[in-house]
């Protein structure tokens, strides 16, 4: 048996990875169905995880995807994305990879007759606030606060459509019989580590990341901006639960509960951990504005809450993981 994870190599992928195989070695070898675990990637990892095997290749060939996606792959998560910034400058890239390469698994999948389990991580960008609604600035908070699991997705980012047609996708091909799967809506993960991605979300980590250590950071968006965030550890948790729930078990799209702080209170909280806060420099940027600001600042999630997904209790909970696995030691600004 085989557990096949895309973008492998990824800040997702690798902590997927490390969760799954310290949860396999609590529960103990099984001789009778040895479970190995499959990274693919377009490119190499940064570091390679013991006990993991890894395949460098492209997921949107349909021949390479046949070499890993076997009769003996009983589960796939495919967290092989490009991010919301990237593809409203790359479109065609974006539509090849979010949704192309989803479809290119499930009917994959579908030929083999094996139904495996399929998690797909879709994102809060799938629900939207039209321009017209973020004119007047209360009434956009008041907007961005207002949201259920059940809001209609409206999305006003290429990414986030891309998602939410791929949601479609996981559903229909649910109901068909090809896959058992799951498409976990995330908040925005506060905080990844390493360097700065090419998401709208990108500085929601960098104004805690960088002046933790000591480095300057630029946040493109009004201090008083609610963010919908949850940490590395939860979303992993999350995940991981997502794999673990009985087939058919709630709803196939699951919206994530996570925790709502606006971006002053982030900023509040690295004082709080005894980083420097001037180091946070506020800079408008109309087109990360017009992408972060149509999504939630905040979302009910009471079904999500019943099946046992679990939110971050508060900031400084997120901060103290991040200081905990990821803070690297502080450099001169």
């Amino acid at each position: 048996m085989a557990v096949l994870i895309t973008g492998g190599a990824g800040f997702l992928g690798q902590r997927v990875a490390r969760a799954l195989l310290k949860e396999w070695e609590n529960a103990g070898p099984d001789p009778e169905q040895p479970v190995k675990l499959l990274l693919v990637d377009i490119k190499e990892p940064s570091e390679r995880i013991p006990g993991a095997h890894y395949v460098v290749g492209n997921i949107s060939d349909a021949s390479f995807l046949e070499t890993v996606l076997t009769e003996e792959v009983a589960s796939i998560f495919h967290f092989a994305a490009i991010l919301s910034a990237h593809t409203e400058s790359e479109y065609d890239l974006g539509m090849k990879v979010n949704f192309d390469a989803t479809r290119a698994i499930i009917e994959r999948a579908r030929a083999l007759e094996t139904r495996p389990k399929l998690i797909f991580t879709s994102s809060v960008a799938v629900f939207g606030i039209p321009p017209q609604e973020t004119i007047d600035t209360n009434a956009l908070r008041e907007r961005q606060l207002s949201f259920t699991e059940k809001t209609a997705v409206t999305p006003q980012s290429s990414y986030g459509a891309q998602k939410a047609m791929a949601e479609l996708l996981v559903a229909d091909a649910t109901r068909r019989g090809f896959v058992d799967g799951r498409a976990v809506r995330l908040p925005t993960v506060v905080v990844r580590p390493g360097k700065p991605a090419r998401a709208a979300s990108s500085f929601a980590s960098g104004v805690i990341r960088e002046p933790l250590q000591g480095q300057p950071s630029v946040c493109p968006v009004d201090p008083d901006t609610p963010v919908w965030i949850q940490s590395p550890r939860k979303v992993v948790e999350n995940l991981i639960r997502a794999h673990n729930l009985p087939r058919s078990t709630g709803p196939v799209v699951v919206t994530l509960p996570g925790l709502s702080v606006t971006v002053r209170e982030m900023i509040n909280a690295v004082v709080w951990a005894k980083g420097r806060s001037d180091l946070v420099r506020f800079e408008r940027q109309p087109e990360v504005e017009r992408i972060f600001c149509s999504w939630p600042g905040r979302i009910d999630t009471p079904a999500a809450s019943s099946l046992g997904f679990e939110a971050d209790e508060s900031i400084e909970e997120v901060i103290r993981a991040f200081i905990e696995v990821d803070l690297e030691m502080p450099t001169n600004p």
